[in-house]
């Protein structure tokens, strides 16, 4: 059970870290070419939503690891 979870966190903070930095490569591109549209960017960027259920099931399941391991008792 434990290694389950452990394994799932690492992979959902991997993917927010890929995520996050798919963001960052957007922000960069757009102060560089500030006169062109946001429509001109041809790399992917992640959409709120993803970053949000990203982040929500992160804190999920980091909240029952820790239960798992008594860290609130």
């Amino acid at each position: 059970m434990k290694n389950e979870k452990e394994q799932m966190i690492f992979h959902l903070m991997n993917k927010y870290k890929t995520l996050i930095q798919l963001e960052i490569d957007y922000q960069e591109w757009k102060e560089k070419n500030v006169d062109k549209s946001r429509w001109d960017y041809n790399g992917k960027r992640p959409t709120k939503a993803e970053l949000k259920r990203c982040r929500l099931l992160l804190k999920e399941l980091m909240i029952d690891f820790e239960k798992w391991l008594n860290v609130y008792d």
